[in-house]
């Protein structure tokens, strides 16, 4: 295509930022490419098969609107579908792997940088007429719509490890944000176990004793796995849950979103306080004895935080008794933020389990510390010296 036919793709109110194409792949000049002249150039980029380049303007928030974003998946869709074989190969040509893995990562990053409403998306084109020209003034595409079948078909019948991997992101961002199309069941149903099938069939999930986690397909299928669990699995999945967490290679990611177990309001059917507590405590007691070093395991702590304040300070002083004499056995940075949701003013053994605890040679220092401090801190909120009559005072203060 010739500059000039190029440019007259354009909408005619649309002013040009400048008469020199190249520099609208540029994002951090002065004067950077408008709406429109992003959309074309996005798909311009694609025609050519400029995928690198598609993807990095993309990563570096790239200005597009919500219809030039759904053209240009829709053309990467249509385009990867072409480059699909038809039966699984016993190796593909160098030319037809590349052009795969480009596209299928293209896809997950478009997935993931789409801001449309996706309880309401016509990422489907279901009733939708995608047909005519958008504000860029290029005509849009209107794809068959990704199914299920398709999806898992792709991934059994790619024999390429990184495309797999960027499939599976592709499903999991679908499970995540319930979006995938039919015969999958739509928003606030859960996924059908051929979901589940599926993943636990890639990383190697049945195998007893020895799940394969080892390539970065089945290493990605297993932290999906794992946000299933969390999201819809039962009590009784919780030790599965774990036997699969805590596999070789160890995937902080993955135990991270194990996590949304212990949240009521993420989960279909919430764990009552006991199970709640059981699932904390067992995983402070294997993330002490797995083999991550001391900065992801701070990680995967700060990020359980927020799980262990959603219930346990408003427990019962049973389970906040329980969880006290179990500290010593806990990884230090996690059973340090438990303490921190602690209530001991609730009771007096409460107090006293704290006392016990805070001399046994099992405890780490830095639960040590959050153990010292409670005291300190009970005191400057209920001691005498503060304010006692506060309330009082207030009232007073309201009825003048």
């Amino acid at each position: 295509m010739s500059r000039r036919g190029f440019l007259r793709q354009l909408p005619d109110d649309a002013p040009l930022t400048n008469a020199n194409v190249a520099e609208w792949i540029e994002p951090f000049t002065k004067w950077p490419a408008s709406v429109p002249e992003t959309a074309l150039l996005m798909d311009l980029l694609l025609r050519i098969g400029a995928f690198p380049r598609a993807k990095e303007l993309l990563k570096q928030s790239l200005n597009l609107d919500a219809e030039s974003h759904a053209r240009l998946r829709a053309a990467t869709l249509e385009a990867f579908r072409a480059a699909v074989p038809d039966t699984r190969p016993d190796a593909l040509s160098h030319q037809r792997r590349t052009r795969l893995k480009h596209l299928s990562s293209l896809l997950v990053l478009l997935e993931r940088t789409d801001r449309s409403d996706h309880n309401n998306s016509n990422h489907n084109n279901s009733g939708a007429d995608n047909s005519g020209a958008d504000s860029s003034g290029t005509a849009t595409i209107a794809p068959q719509p990704l199914t299920w079948d398709e999806l898992s078909g792709w991934i059994r019948r790619i024999p390429d490890e990184e495309t797999v991997a960027a499939l599976i992101e592709l499903l999991g961002i679908g499970l995540e944000r319930e979006t995938l199309p039919e015969p999958l069941p739509q928003v606030r149903t859960p996924p059908p176990a051929a979901a589940l099938g599926l993943l636990r069939e890639l990383c190697g999930a049945d195998i007893p004793f020895l799940p394969r986690c080892s390539s970065k397909g089945s290493f990605q299928a297993r932290r999906w796995c794992l946000w299933w669990y969390a999201k819809y699995g039962a009590a009784a999945d919780v030790a599965e849950m774990f036997r699969l967490a805590f596999t070789e290679p160890l995937d902080a990611t993955g135990l991270i979103k194990v996590s949304s177990y212990v949240f009521p309001d993420r989960r279909q059917s919430p764990l009552a306080e006991g199970q709640s507590t059981d699932l904390l405590l067992s995983m402070g007691r294997r993330l002490k004895e797995c083999g991550l070093g001391t900065a992801p395991r701070k990680d995967i702590a700060a990020a359980w935080r927020t799980a262990m304040w959603s219930f346990l300070p408003r427990s019962g002083r049973a389970t906040q008794l329980r969880v006290i004499e179990a500290l010593p056995g806990l990884d230090d940075a996690f059973s340090a933020h438990l303490v921190q949701c602690l209530s001991p003013s609730r009771g007096p053994e409460l107090w006293a389990a704290l006392q016990r605890i805070a001399t046994d040679p099992g405890l780490g220092a830095r639960t040590r510390r959050n153990v010292a401090e409670i005291p300190d801190l009970h005191k400057r909120r209920f001691s005498e010296g503060g304010w006692p009559a506060l309330f009082e005072d207030l009232d007073a203060v309201r009825t003048r």
